[in-house]
């Protein structure tokens, strides 16, 4: 292609120039439609015999020098056997095809939120709300298939930073979901980069003090508690019975109806679900009982006080977890409560024997002798006050129950 056969036009022509199609050599056409009004630029090319023609935009958008700039661009692709314009269709195609991550994020929830039911709904569903809406919401507008580790990293170290492991991990495992699912569909093909292969080498060791559950202080636990008294979900009623009993979450969520001495207000956990080699008797306050009654009634007889939403199974630990530390601001695990009521117990007067006692720390002697009798009955007042403290009823400063005046 000579010199001459390039560049034909003027710059005074591109605005100028009558209707029609008006060469600028190199296949760059200037098309002038409307009577002058609609200017826009076209690259013509021939590729297997067939002619084919580009739209470049519109004359005001791309002027004259930036025109000739994209010719020679496809020109240089023409020449190398490629066709322009099915490269551009395909990138389209493969852009229309991207997913950015809240839209996955929303597919993926809705897709779990199908298989909740009742309490697991709610709970579940505010804790994946909660990271996909505020927690990972730089990620919104990120095509699924861009984020790495890098990105992924930035959503969960403020966590690390604050002590929050658990909280951390759990947001992590919502995020891998998000991104199995991805995969799963063909919109994103790299490996998953919140997956926890990944970061045990990236998050940070725990600092030894944190080995000890996250508490809560006694004096702010009514407030904690009437967040909880909010929802009427499975999981808020499991977790309110694991905190008015001092059960470890563990205990309370595998409890049995058979377990349950309705007419005597106990509930008996056996010694294989407990750290112990004897049965704990619990008294339960009037409202842990209703607590019971109520699922009782409208849950039937099935095997299990807490049940999940598969046959057999129950509520999610996790679940429970997510629960504390949103109803304690981030200060409480599920196992933290019991240290909560160890220290209220302390500071309330209630002997060493019924405050180990309540909770099934196994010091051998009188504890193990009469946990299931005398110390049943001195334990029943401290858990009720223990539940009317939680609920506003008693004051901070109450004293629970008399000491060694009680013990003949």
């Amino acid at each position: 292609m000579t010199i001459r056969s390039l560049n034909k036009l003027r710059p005074g022509d591109v605005m100028t120039l009558a209707a029609g199609s008006h060469s600028d050599g190199g296949g760059l056409y200037l098309y002038v439609h409307d009577g002058g009004r609609l200017r826009s630029w076209v690259f013509r090319y021939a590729v297997g015999g067939r002619v084919r023609e580009m739209g470049l935009g519109a004359v005001a958008a791309v002027p004259l020098k930036a025109a000739r700039a994209k010719r020679d661009d496809l020109r240089a692709k023409v020449d190398e056997g490629l066709d322009p314009l099915a490269e551009r269709r395909r990138r389209r195609a493969e852009q229309e095809a991207k997913r950015t991550f809240a839209e996955v994020a929303r597919l993926t929830l809705a897709k779990k939120a199908g298989g909740w039911k009742g309490a697991e709904r709610s709970t579940s569903y505010a804790a994946w709300v909660r990271t996909i809406d505020v927690e990972a919401k730089a990620l919104h507008r990120l095509a699924v298939d861009e984020i790495g580790v890098a990105e992924v990293k930035r959503v969960v170290a403020a966590k690390w930073d604050q002590g929050f492991h658990d909280e951390a991990r759990m947001a992590l495992s919502r995020l891998a979901t998000v991104f199995d699912y991805a995969k799963a569909h063909g919109w994103r093909s790299a490996d998953n980069p919140a997956a926890w292969s990944i970061f045990k080498h990236i998050a940070p060791d725990r600092p030894k003090a944190a080995r000890h559950h996250p508490s809560i202080d006694w004096r702010d636990a009514p407030d904690a508690f009437a967040r909880l008294r909010q929802s009427a979900s499975m999981s808020a009623l499991a977790l309110e019975f694991a905190i008015l009993t001092g059960a470890r979450i563990s205990e309370a969520l595998k409890a049995e109806w058979r377990e349950v001495d309705h007419d005597r207000a106990v509930w008996t956990i056996p010694p294989e679900r407990m750290k112990r080699t004897l049965p704990h008797a619990v008294p339960l306050s009037v409202r842990a009982a209703a607590i019971l009654s109520k699922l009782h009634e409208h849950r039937g007889r099935g095997r299990l006080v807490f049940a999940g939403a598969r046959p057999g199974s129950s509520l999610s630990r996790a679940t429970l977890l997510e629960l504390s530390y949103r109803i304690s601001e981030g200060r409480a695990s599920c196992h933290g409560w019991r240290s909560t009521l160890r220290s209220w117990m302390a500071d309330a007067g209630v002997e060493f024997e019924l405050a180990e006692a309540a909770l099934a720390h196994s010091k051998g002697g009188v504890v193990e002798a009469y946990q299931r009798s005398s110390l049943i009955e001195r334990r029943r007042p401290v858990m009720e006050r223990w539940a009317r403290f939680l609920s506003g009823e008693e004051p901070a400063t109450a004293e629970v129950i008399p000491l060694a005046a009680r013990r003949g």
